[in-house]
């Protein structure tokens, strides 16, 4: 691939050849030969692989076809120098003109042969050239036809050496692959849709002033920063381990990755002297010795962006792995954001990076000395000193080792690889101990890099035996990776973890942090009065970290919005966070009020302390990016729907929903465009904002290394994208805010908007209004650009979204914010509950209703009914809903739904169990099957008597994965 500039400096090397050899360019093959296919190669950067030539068709055969990705994407049509005929004035720079026009009348056979084997292909632009004289054009236009359009002429070599920027913008193999002629062609064919009226807000930036603070908030806002820098953990691995969030994927991986790392460490050779034997001693000592299988040796952890892959690998090496077998191990981790990603340089990479850590921990001063390096290479001493050099080495000690010196230095500094090699045996052998070489951050490469990475790792793996490898990855990097050959050939085993929940994180942080947080004697004693005569002392602050848990953990809302807004980051999650509870909206005062008296945080009042942040009003500049962006703003430099991206969102989201697994959950961008064309949608308002998109996080490609917006990648929608479609159609705050801080491009509804803003009318009567211009404003324009009616079944999730915009010109002040719009029909309904993560000792948890898409906070102790007694995580049961003091709470729960939950009664017989972590393993039935339980099968006086051989009678779930679990002892045997 070639840019620009070195694009131009080849053409004028070209063009020398070309005007040097003309009278020789006779023929049209000459004309390929000798200057259609250099100008394609040399100076617009496509592969001689990438041609397709005198390809059949049904009407004849093409000179030229183009591909990219093995899709048809170019045809070319070639003639003889001269045969084209374009009839022009000014040859020297590049022409529009219409296809049918009469300056094209001699071209026109070759335009319509170019054309009828691209309309067969389904391939969008056209070429016909001599080589001299270069036609481009579009074979298929919108609501025309195509001869009545322009196409770039390029009447002379002259003139493309003059525009070579528009030629190269339209033919290279860069700009191809993302699709920039079709902003080209945009601007010759459809120049009614370009913006003349600059786009302007109700509320320019320069007016939103920031928020006064109160005397209070001041104070609290220090402290809450470091509070929340600590939350966060960056700079902290101890909160970082100590509050991971267990699940039992994460506890089973942990007690299958001891399994095998026990297995393969017990297996080491156990003389530590073994440095000098011969190699086929070697050899005969491991084909004798009993080895845990391949696929013990590479480890796969999967989970989704978030799921803490990396902090759960360093948890587990740190604190899970018994110090017994941790001393044994010899962790090597290669960060592959250290790497350039240059295929030519992976290896090499690799290789040095691992000897630098090899090097570092195995020797005092951070490289072999001469002995260690005799020992190493000892096996090449022997064969030296007995076979080539062995006169030498009788009869010149000396001599030899200068010999066997200059030997070392040719393969340390020349043969890294086999150094490496030495190394790593040295490690097993010598210092036995057993490599495990863990390869993190390979998700954001292209999947060459991950084969050319995990192949370089097996192969070291099956040189030294005893050498473990692991692999963190994201699930969609481990669809993809299982798809190669490679990975079939080396054996492996994967652990998922899903993604933690954000509530989860909060608690765990939370707790930790109230056991270590000390507010120091110095902070002057100061008393705040608020405004509902509640005293506060500020050296309280230690205890208002329960304010954080009631507005962050109890209410399912605001945890779930954090953690889809940011992807499920931890990181920006918490940044959120205290932006939140910061904010001068939030007011701290009504947050301790509400700890005090038991008032619930609305969740409306949240979401606005979410979107204003310090401000009066949304507000977001250059590289402020908290999240929350305005999904109505239209390109700034040509006029489209207002409602194309939330549209796109609104497709990829029942697609999402629908989806049975990864591939089924993303559309490829060709049906997304054809998607939109069959509502009326111009071809380049569907890139614009698919790109702009996946600038803003809303969607993500399947392969996340991928750049290139070509019509295979596909695209899903992303966490954060679910977040701001459920606000641009539900949320009252988001959608009054954006109506007055979104550009649009009516003056006289921006004016109309305006003036309510600045009137003294009430609140209420403002947001309304404001919130109906709004909604007209958007459904007036989409309708301009939107003109189909279709009523077929796939396009019913674009008539519901209208429906949901028109709905905004409804008065909704009434609703206090805290029951989302489709809870209040299911309040006092008898519904479906699935039991999440439930903790019997604080007596609560979370119960996942289908009906509601939501998780409820649930407390047994709180229930107005209570008809099943204890619950355990996975039973499924009936329960019904209510408003509570602080939203949607569970008010009863009224029986087990038949038939759903999939208990068998078998004798258990403990097999293994960690008390520190309180989980285990049993034998269960005849057939000894492992099978995972949690002490809180268990009651919590019984705790300290479970141990190993302990026998019971329990309750056998079967989980949706398909693994077994215990649900709760029966009685004991």
């Amino acid at each position: 691939m070639v840019n620009i500039d070195i694009a131009e400096h080849n053409l004028k090397l070209v063009l020398a050849d070309i005007e040097a050899d003309l009278a020789n360019i006779e023929s049209e093959e000459d004309s390929k030969v000798k200057i259609i296919n250099r100008i394609f190669n040399e100076c617009l950067g496509w592969s001689f692989t990438q041609f397709k030539c005198e390809g059949k068709h049904d009407c004849g055969f093409s000179d030229y076809v183009l591909k990219i990705d093995n899709s048809p994407v170019l045809v070319v049509e070639a003639k003889r120098i001269g045969i084209l005929g374009i009839e022009s004035a000014v040859i020297d720079k590049y022409k529009t003109l219409k296809l049918s026009g009469s300056s094209l009348k001699k071209s026109l056979p070759g335009i319509h042969q170019a054309f009828s084997y691209a309309s067969e292909e389904g391939i969008s632009i056209s070429v016909v050239t001599d080589g001299i004289s270069w036609i481009v054009f579009k074979t298929w236009v919108q609501g025309a036809n195509y001869k009545e359009k322009e196409a770039f002429v390029f009447p002379s070599l002259e003139s493309i050496k003059n525009s070579f920027n528009v030629f190269y913008e339209l033919l290279s193999f860069e700009m191809f692959s993302n699709k920039t002629y079709n902003i080209l062609f945009d601007k010759i064919h459809n120049s009614r849709s370009n913006l003349t009226i600059p786009l302007k807000a109700a509320l320019e930036i320069d007016e939103i002033n920031i928020l006064k603070k109160s005397p209070i908030a001041f104070d609290l806002e220090k402290i809450f920063h470091g509070f929340f820098t600590q939350l966060i953990g960056d700079d902290n691995s101890e909160i970082m381990n100590e509050c991971f969030v267990e699940s039992n994927e994460s506890r089973i991986a942990d007690y299958s990755l001891e399994k095998i790392t026990h297995s393969i460490i017990n297996n080491l050779p156990a003389d530590k002297n073994k440095v000098g034997v011969e190699l086929s001693e070697l050899i005969q000592v491991n084909v004798q010795r009993k080895l845990p299988s391949e696929s013990d040796m590479s480890v796969f952890i999967v989970g989704p962006t978030g799921s803490g892959k990396t902090t759960y690998i360093d948890r587990f090496f740190s604190k899970i792995l018994p110090s017994s077998t941790r001393d044994h191990c010899l962790t090597l981790n290669i960060n592959c954001l250290d790497a350039t990603g240059d295929d030519s340089t992976t290896t090499r990479w690799v290789t040095e990076k691992l000897i630098s850590l090899l090097e570092n921990d195995l020797f005092d001063d951070g490289y072999p000395e001469y002995k260690d390096l005799q020992g190493m290479y000892f096996g090449h001493y022997k064969r030296m000193s007995s076979g080539y050099l062995k006169k030498i080495y009788e009869n010149d000690r000396a001599a030899f080792d200068v010999k066997f010196s200059e030997f070392l230095e040719t393969e340390i500094k020349e043969n890294r690889e086999n150094y490496l090699e030495q190394l790593l045996h040295f490690t097993v052998h010598n210092r036995r101990k057993l490599p495990i070489i863990v390869v993190d951050n390979t998700d954001e490469f292209p999947l060459e890099f991950k084969v050319k990475i995990f192949q370089f790792c097996n192969a070291y793996k099956r040189k030294i035996t005893f050498c473990m490898l692991m692999f963190p990855v994201t699930d969609k990097s481990a669809w993809s990776f299982s798809k190669t050959d490679i990975f079939t050939i080396h054996q492996s085993r994967s652990f998922f973890l899903p993604t933690p929940s954000p509530r989860e994180v909060f608690r765990k942080r939370i707790d930790y942090l109230n056991k270590k947080l000390v507010i120091a004697d110095t902070i002057e004693k100061k008393e705040y009065l608020t405004n509902k005569g509640i005293r506060i002392e500020l050296k309280d602050v230690s205890k208002f970290a329960q304010v954080l848990e009631d507005v962050f953990v109890e209410n399912n809302f605001t945890a779930k919005t954090l953690g889809e807004l940011t992807n499920y980051n931890i990181r920006s999650i918490m940044s959120l966070s205290k932006r939140i509870i910061t904010s001068p909206v939030m007011r701290i005062e009504d947050l301790i009020s509400s700890y005090v008296t038991e008032e619930p945080i609305s969740y409306s009042k949240f979401i606005d302390a979410l979107i204003r942040g310090d401000y009066e009003a949304y507000r977001i500049s250059t590289g402020d990016d908290f999240g929350v962006v305005s999904i109505f703003k239209v390109n700034s430099s040509r006029i489209s729907s207002p409602l194309l991206m939330l549209r796109i969102l609104a497709l990829l989201r029942v697609t999402k929903l629908s989806g049975r697994d990864v591939e089924e959950r993303h559309c490829t961008i060709q049906s997304i465009v054809q998607y939109f064309e069959a509502l009326g949608a111009d071809s380049i308002d569907i890139q614009n904002s698919l790109s702009e998109l996946v600038s803003l996080k809303l969607i993500e490609s399947y392969d996340p290394s991928a750049s290139v917006m070509d019509d295979n990648q596909r695209l899903a929608i992303s966490y954060k994208g679910l977040a701001h479609f459920e606000l641009a159609t539900k949320n009252n705050v988001y959608f009054y805010q954006m109506a007055i801080t979104t550009g649009i491009t009516d003056p006289e509804i921006m004016a109309t908007i305006r003036t309510y803003y600045k009137s003294n009318r009430s609140f209420g009567e403002i947001t309304t209004n404001v919130r109906k211009k709004f909604s007209e404003y958007l459904i007036h324009e989409d309708e301009k650009f939107i003109t189909s009616t279709q009523d077929k079944e796939q396009f019913e999730c674009q008539r519901d979204l209208i429906i949901n915009i028109k709905s905004f010109s409804v008065d909704k002040n009434s609703s206090n914010g805290i029951i989302p719009d489709n809870f209040e029909s299911f309040l006092g309904e008898k519904l479906i509950g699935k039991v999440e993560r439930y903790d019997q000792e604080k007596d609560y948890g979370f119960i996942s209703i289908k009906d509601v898409n939501q998780d409820l906070y649930l407390k047994l102790s709180n229930l107005k009914q209570n008809e099943v007694g204890k619950v355990f995580d996975g039973d499924i049961i009936y329960c019904s809903l209510a408003q509570g003091t602080k939203g949607v709470v569970v008010e009863s729960l009224l029986g087990f739904v038949e038939d759903r939950n999939d208990l068998q009664v078998e004798k258990c017989t403990i097999k293994s169990y960690d008390s520190d972590r309180g989980f285990g393993f049993v034998y269960v039935g005849p057939s000894s099957k492992e099978v995972f339980f949690h002490k809180s099968a268990f009651p919590t006086n019984f705790y300290e008597h479970l141990k190993i051989g302990l026998e019971f009678i329990g309750d056998i779930r079967v989980k949706d994965d398909g693994r077994p679990q215990v649900r709760s002892c029966l009685e004991l045997i």
